[in-house]
């Protein structure tokens, strides 16, 4: 996805899952959502913020996603 402000849905969370997320050149902002009842860290979402921003998912269950 592209565009700021984008919303990219995650994938559902699922102990022992890793994602990564690397927003490329141009892209500005954007907002990882939860799917369904998932959390990241005891939210929602999250946002990465513009061009180059990356983040690491670690799933500790089956509705927990974690950064590392």
């Amino acid at each position: 996805s592209s565009g700021d402000g984008t919303t990219v849905t995650l994938p559902d969370a699922s102990a022992g899952k890793a994602l990564r997320v690397k927003l490329g050149n141009a892209v500005g902002d954007s907002i990882l959502d939860a799917a369904g009842a998932d959390t990241i860290d005891g939210s929602t979402t999250i946002r990465l913020e513009s061009t180059g921003s990356a983040v690491t998912l670690v799933a500790y269950d089956a509705s927990t996603w974690y950064i590392i």
